[in-house]
């Protein structure tokens, strides 16, 4: 009887002992914690990969036309833009601005046609008209003709024209490639005066190559061909004659044109006076809201 005692306290204990045993090896498996199931770990890992995968794009590169893409930089500063400038295969030294970035930029509003094609604007009190395929930019009394080909082009609802019109537009202006070639740059210091720039008093230009944009007329700027009535015209008071907004009334335009210098590394442009090819050198054109009757 008391050796079985003996037995029965022996197994009690033993189970006693294995089941602390137990809770002490669940207590410690519960504290730890596996680090490959840490969620912020594998985000780190993910964002690290993606990384890897996505280098930051160097310039220049060649778009999927054969175009060479630059970084925009104007006065020392990068422009952070989607539309690149570029320069074609066949004349790397003559690089093409998307002109509304570069006005933006500037602080100088602007109109555009529906496609982008065309723009129209004020800098300073002169009126600066632009139409992709046409060569002849003008700015105030100015035409501004590149060599050769060069006239502005649209890519992508974007208006790019060629470096020259900025020499034209800013006199003491400087249009280049960064030391490395990896930038388009523009230099000037001309100072801008934004009451009197911006699209105040401009209609939007036309697309499709056609002008980039007429001033508006009291009456407003419809086409030729006006109905005609029995009052003078408010806009021409009767004369069927109004000043010629692509010279100013001047009956001139001065054209420029660059060349490219290999001893200073700089486009250097010439310029002449030449007959104003809308109104033959008068100054003068059909009013644009009678159609030249006179009446309305």
């Amino acid at each position: 009887m008391t050796k079985g005692v003996l037995i029965m306290k022996e197994r009690i204990f033993l189970l006693l002992l294995a089941g602390t045993l137990c809770i002490v090896l669940s207590s410690c498996g519960q504290n730890q914690s596996p680090v490959a199931s840490s969620p912020e770990t594998t985000t780190s890992e993910k964002t690290a990969q993606k990384n890897e995968l996505k280098p930051e794009q160097t310039f220049p590169y060649k778009d999927d036309e054969g175009r060479t893409r630059y970084r925009l930089v104007i006065n020392g500063q990068e422009v952070q833009t989607e539309n690149l400038p570029f320069t074609y295969p066949d004349s790397p030294k003559g690089g093409y601005y998307p002109l509304e970035d570069v006005l933006a930029d500037l602080g100088v509003e602007c109109l555009c046609s529906g496609d982008k094609s065309a723009l129209t604007t004020k800098i300073n009190g002169k009126v600066l008209k632009v139409a992709a395929g046409v060569a002849e930019m003008t700015y105030g009394p100015k035409t501004v003709k590149g060599l050769g080909t060069e006239a502005p082009v649209c890519l992508n609802e974007c208006l790019y024209v060629p470096g020259l019109l900025f020499m034209s537009i800013f006199d003491n202006g400087i249009v280049g490639f960064s030391g490395d070639r990896s930038a388009a740059t523009l230099d000037t210091n001309i100072g801008i005066n934004l009451a009197d720039s911006g699209t105040a008093g401009l209609s939007a230009p036309r697309a499709g190559g056609g002008a980039a944009g007429n001033v508006s007329s009291g009456n407003g700027s419809g086409g030729s061909g006006g109905k005609v009535g029995r009052a003078d015209c408010g806009t021409c008071s009767g004369s069927g004659r109004s000043i010629c907004t692509y010279c100013g009334g001047s009956g001139s335009k001065i054209e420029f044109q660059q060349a490219y210098d290999p001893v200073s590394k700089q486009y250097k442009q010439t310029q002449k006076t030449v007959r104003c090819p809308r109104c033959g050198g008068s100054g003068k054109v059909a009013c644009p809201t009678c159609g030249g009757s006179g009446k309305r």
